[in-house]
């Protein structure tokens, strides 16, 4: 017969084997199979989302240690390689916000709404320097325009 503590120790060894892949991991390989395959053009985008995704990642990181500076950085670089990115352009402005960057935080904010008028349910901007506050990154699932 199983114990309790055998079971969970069982069910703890498959956790691995269905965790989610990662994104650049899985663009790793997509990149590998076009360089393979001579397709040197589709692999070089894909090395590009990947760095855009690592510097992403990096800047979350920055963002975390409370390093604003630095998180402003690595989200510059990372739109190097995913230029038309909402959700970078987000990052960046909050990250300039928290940097005390005021002047810089709306712009990347805007350039994202104008890119994709949806993904954003409102900014509010007020005071001086003004305070900019995403209230939706993303429409709700069920809500429709009426």
């Amino acid at each position: 017969m199983f114990s309790r503590p055998a079971f969970f120790l069982f069910l703890s060894l498959l956790l691995p084997l269905q965790t989610p892949r990662d994104s650049i991991q899985l663009h790793h390989e997509k990149a590998e199979a076009l360089r393979s395959a001579r397709d040197l053009k589709g692999a070089e985008t894909e090395y590009k989302v990947i760095l855009g995704e690592a510097y992403r990642k990096l800047a979350r990181v920055r963002s975390a240690q409370t390093n604003y500076a630095a998180a402003v950085t690595a989200l510059e670089a990372a739109l190097i390689y995913r230029p038309a990115s909402d959700d970078l352009l987000i990052d960046l402005g909050i990250a300039y916000f928290h940097a005390q960057q005021y002047e810089k935080a709306l712009s990347p904010l805007i350039t994202a709404t104008l890119q994709s008028p949806e993904i954003l349910g409102l900014i509010t901007c007020s005071g001086r320097p003004p305070l900019c506050w995403v209230i939706s990154r993303r429409p709700q699932p069920n809500s429709r325009k009426r």
